[in-house]
């Protein structure tokens, strides 16, 4: 390459040839992540609704682009902004509510696909000190999820009522 790389670089570059995985860091493949779970629940005014998502696959997350870091170390705090082409959430739901005056319900398969999603990151922590080192433990976390396009599709959505839910999977 004529250039000589950094670490940082490197590792970017043995983790996506590799799959999103870096074996001697011991970061797992990035293609599917595989998530355990995840809970969404929103309790007041129009919407009230509760999600249930098990058994996680995230792709599309290895073709991520990093277009902002900021690390303002002496405050304990990282900002970072990405982008990424297109990144599938397929996971096995549960799902009861309301949306205005439509009661919804169901259970199945979920399909939440973001189109040029932009993800920013903003971590706040604060100094730790183990054995006369100090780290950054991560306080806060927030997380804004700004994509171009979602497409959503639930097997099942309504129970089943298969009017309703080619209505609400368009």
């Amino acid at each position: 390459m004529g250039k000589q790389q950094s670490k940082t670089e490197e590792a970017i570059v043995v983790q996506n040839a590799a799959g999103g995985s870096i074996p001697a860091l011991a970061v797992p493949p990035l293609e599917p992540l595989l998530v355990a779970a995840i809970n969404i629940h929103s309790g007041a005014g129009p919407v009230v609704l509760s999600q249930n998502y098990r058994h996680i696959q995230l792709h599309g997350l290895a073709s991520t682009i990093l277009t902002t870091y900021k690390a303002d170390l002496p405050h304990y705090r990282l900002i970072t902004n990405s982008m990424t082409p297109k990144m599938e959430f397929i996971a096995d739901y549960v799902m009861k509510g309301r949306i205005l005056v439509l009661p919804i319900q169901g259970k199945g398969i979920a399909n939440v696909t973001m189109v040029n999603l932009v993800v920013k990151h903003d971590l706040i922590g604060e100094p730790v000190v183990r054995n006369g080192q100090t780290y950054m433990h991560i306080r806060e976390y927030k997380v804004k999820f700004l994509p171009k396009r979602v497409y959503l599709h639930f097997t099942n959505l309504f129970n089943g009522d298969k009017r309703l839910g080619d209505q609400m999977n368009l």
